[in-house]
């Protein structure tokens, strides 16, 4: 994708936060995103409400696993990748954690206008960015949300193994595709993920979430009625 598509969805998705915090019967309140709606002095956009529902899915979904993490993972650095307008920081509880951003140069230099944030302007594929998340947090969170399916599997598969490869005690949060939409291009489901490396393992639940113990991924319905082709899934390697 180019610099100006990418631009303009992550702006869409931030223009779809913007107008779901400012619905006082929805699940969420995302001062941030309203902050930088208007920073960025965005007008309405025309967004499909399909679109605009799986997005809000997937993102609710992230919010609730992220929270159960941070609940047990409380000195963890976030490494949030390809996502530079991301608010979940802002917005789930008990998130008093080192964030990382990383992601395009181009991208990153234009966000810095409106955001002070941990900032790594490199490409997630240039893996010398491994080695600027200076913290000496135990654990560390990669999130890979809403960008595996716009990459090749080949280069994916490498991003995750390299991760592996590099860093310790180390957490990967990413969906699952099954039916890419229009402007997507890989599917990937849970038995591509798991062999990529032989020491990434499935993180089993910790808790009860509503009222059944899973492993850490979750059907999208909430509070939709359309349904979803992802699931959340949490891989951790030693």
């Amino acid at each position: 994708m180019t610099f100006e598509e990418l631009k303009q969805l992550e702006l869409q998705k931030l223009y779809i936060r913007n107008l779901y915090s400012k619905d006082e019967k929805k699940k969420f309140k995302d001062l941030e995103a309203e902050v930088l709606f208007e920073k960025l002095d965005l007008k309405e956009m025309n967004v499909d409400k399909k679109v605009s529902e799986k997005y809000l899915a997937t993102l609710l979904t992230f919010d609730e696993v992220m929270e159960d993490y941070i609940r047990f993972n409380s000195n963890a650095s976030i490494i949030n990748i390809g996502n530079g307008l991301d608010t979940r920081k802002y917005r789930i509880k008990k998130a008093n954690t080192n964030w990382y951003y990383v992601g395009n140069s181009e991208l990153n230099t234009f966000y810095s206008q409106y955001r002070d944030e941990k900032y790594i302007d490199k490409d997630p594929f240039d893996y010398s960015w491994f080695e600027e998340i200076k913290t000496s947090s135990p654990t560390r969170l990669i999130v890979l949300e809403d960008f595996i399916m716009y990459q090749e599997k080949e280069k994916v598969v490498e991003l995750i193994d390299n991760i592996c490869k590099y860093f310790k005690n180390v957490t990967i949060m990413v969906e699952t595709v099954t039916k890419p939409n229009d402007n997507q291009t890989l599917a990937m489901n849970i038995k591509d993920f798991t062999a990529i490396n032989k020491d990434l393992d499935f993180v089993k639940q910790r808790r009860t979430f509503r009222g059944m113990e899973k492993l850490y991924w979750y059907n999208l319905f909430l509070e939709f009625k359309s349904f979803s082709y992802s699931k959340v899934l949490l891989l951790h390697k030693n």
